[in-house]
């Protein structure tokens, strides 16, 4: 009885053990691959990225003044600012 008392706390610190040491062993492999500076770069190249802010699209204050007069809208609210296509409104879309 106390043998199996024994084991069992032995087989416990050994899982234990080895977890904790494999939790430790996978929480620093991001680390290691960060710090060779692929992930400092970013997933997407930047004239890629350079290429979607300047698309974005121009906003349209007009939008609202069309859900306004449409009889099925309850209510709408706020305003649209103009801004032309490209860095301007692709900000504006980072704020909604």
């Amino acid at each position: 009885m106390i043998a199996e008392t024994v084991l069992k706390e032995f087989y416990f610190k050994t899982v234990f053990s080895l977890f904790v040491l494999l939790l430790l062993v996978f929480s620093s492999v991001p680390i290691v691959s960060a710090a060779d500076g692929a992930a400092a770069s970013g997933y997407l190249p930047a004239d890629y990225v350079q290429s979607i802010i300047d698309n974005t699209p121009a906003t349209d204050p007009a939008v609202l003044d069309e859900a306004r007069s449409d009889p099925n809208v309850i209510a709408v609210a706020g305003t649209i600012p103009s801004f032309s296509q490209g860095n301007e409104a692709y900000r504006w879309d980072l704020v909604l």
